[in-house]
């Protein structure tokens, strides 16, 4: 009986540190987004929070937050972006390399990718913070 219930308790201590949260989920859920991850064709994934049709780097949320590394590129350029761009073009019009990801379902994501290494989605980033669609990142970002 006694090793029964070490085994239970062993088998539901490695069952659920199976599924811990990473604190970069964490704080994209505290937030009110949707933590997501896509490849972008190297060893490691890229982790984007999704705000309905607005996504940004979840690392970069995160230490946003967090108040602990400054302010990422991705993030000062998106709250000075006011007025729509095109999306074509809008990542090195505004000083950003362009990334092709695509997550588990197949769906393609278009990103921008700055000097610090911070990421946003194109369309994001185009539509600017008056962006309707883009209302659930701003309000993270307050």
């Amino acid at each position: 009986m006694k090793t029964k219930m070490i085994l239970l308790a062993v088998t539901m201590l490695l069952g659920s540190s199976a599924f811990a949260e990473t604190p970069y989920a964490r704080n994209c859920r505290i937030t009110g987004g949707q933590f997501w991850v896509v490849d972008v064709n190297t060893k490691v994934d890229l982790s984007l929070c999704l705000f309905g049709d607005a996504a940004i780097g979840a690392a970069e949320l995160a230490h946003y937050k967090w108040n602990d590394l400054g302010i990422g590129m991705s993030i000062t350029t998106f709250q000075a972006q006011t007025a729509k761009l095109n999306v074509q073009g809008v990542c090195n019009k505004l000083d950003a390399s362009s990334l092709v990801a695509t997550d588990s379902s197949g769906h393609t994501w278009n990103l921008c990718v700055f000097a610090d290494n911070s990421v946003i989605e194109a369309h994001t980033l185009a539509n600017g913070v008056n962006s309707p669609a883009n209302a659930g990142l701003v309000e993270a970002l307050k």
